[in-house]
């Protein structure tokens, strides 16, 4: 390899599995991606459980799936137009996994310390055929055995009509709509060239939702919660301390604006803001009580440090100096 792919691992291996046919043993596996194959998993538990097994000890699991908000706009038109023509509803889309589910799941099998993070993107197309065309390209077509095998064309141009009439450029322009979510990162699959006549403004919008989670496999060196009653005060009243009416410890949310490049006042404003939390906390717990637990965490991490250095060292099977 060369250019920016010569630093990348050289023991790592992009492969196709069937999940029915898992090829790892058990404690073999460093770190496992997963990129967006789980909402097609017959067995989800089966297959989570496998993974798990393959990993080592903190070994490490990063995926990301289709969460439940995703192509909403999709299954409200077909179901509408297939009740209106066909006298009946059959499922068009997959039932995609909410992300406290899939939270349920990792902590029955026992993974630890999960993470989640979601993100919701809204793609662009011509029309609902263009976007059939780009589910097919990416292979996320004929998923559902007990689906309804055939659909009448009337079935189909009335979801055109319904899909253009109401997903459309319009209802994202109305900032007065309640029902658009502004926030979303909107991302352009219509093709342009110069005979084109269709307008730019116009178009049909997808919504998708994906979520990412990491999490890891048990390790007894992992960090673990504290015991149930052993806070020596509330977060709650601190939080209350802190947003007190007084005028020289009060924070105003709002304050710091996002900029090129953080300036000085807005620096200030944040170390500020930090001083004030550090000093409630040591008028609950008292200055001598926190500067010793302070002193206690910096000795457990430079303990930490040292013996993941001499782990390093003898598995390079060098000396620890």
């Amino acid at each position: 390899m060369r250019g920016k792919f010569q630093k990348l691992p050289k023991n790592m291996f992009p492969l196709l599995i069937n999940p029915d046919k898992w090829p790892f043993k058990e404690n073999s596996v460093n770190c496992i991606i997963n990129n967006l194959l789980l909402h097609n998993v017959e067995n989800l538990e089966e297959y989570l459980k496998q993974i798990n097994n393959s990993l080592v000890p903190d070994g490490c699991f990063l995926s990301n799936f289709f969460s439940n908000e995703t192509f909403d706009e999709l299954k409200f038109v077909m179901n509408l137009a297939e009740n209106e023509r066909e006298g009946g509803v059959s499922q068009n889309v997959l039932n995609f996994l909410q992300i406290s589910d899939m939270g349920n799941i990792l902590h029955k099998l026992k993974y630890t310390l999960p993470s989640f993070n979601a993100n919701k993107y809204r793609y662009k197309f011509h029309d609902l055929t263009h976007l059939f065309e780009f589910l097919k390209i990416i292979g996320e077509t004929n998923f559902l055995k007990n689906r309804r095998l055939f659909k009448r064309k009337d079935t189909y141009i009335s979801a055109m009509a319904i899909y253009q009439s109401m997903f459309n450029h319009n209802r994202i322009v109305n900032e007065s709509d309640e029902y658009i979510d502004h926030r979303v990162l909107e991302l352009d699959f219509r093709r342009f060239d110069d005979e084109s006549k269709i307008a730019i403004n116009d178009y049909i919008y997808a919504s998708v939702q994906i979520a990412t989670f990491i999490t890891w496999k048990f390790h007894p060196s992992q960090q673990k919660p504290k015991e149930r009653g052993s806070a020596e005060f509330s977060l709650k009243d601190l939080a209350t301390d802190i947003l007190e009416t007084d005028k020289e410890n009060e924070i105003r949310f709002g304050k710091i604006e996002l900029k090129e490049s953080i300036g000085k006042e807005d620096e200030f404003e944040i170390v500020e803001m930090t001083e004030i939390i550090k000093d409630k906390i040591k008028k609950k717990l008292g200055e001598e009580v926190v500067n010793e637990k302070l002193e206690n965490l910096k000795n457990n991490l430079n303990k930490e440090a040292q013996e993941n250095s001499q782990v390093k060292s003898e598995q390079n099977g060098k000396p620890v100096g």
